[in-house]
């Protein structure tokens, strides 16, 4: 929810096709040198979300 707030509409916050959030996290640890832990939410799979 750090990326998206709270929300009851899932297809609202479902994160671009691009993956934005995930490689700004991706980046974020390289530069530092940490592991991040993030929650997102994407669609894929057959029921069109996955976590």
């Amino acid at each position: 929810m750090f990326a998206t707030g709270f929300s009851m509409s899932v297809a609202a916050i479902t994160d671009s096709a691009s993956h934005q959030t995930e490689e700004f996290l991706a980046r974020m640890a390289a530069d530092y040198r940490v592991f991040i832990l993030g929650g997102v939410v994407n669609t894929g799979s057959k029921d069109g979300l996955r976590s």
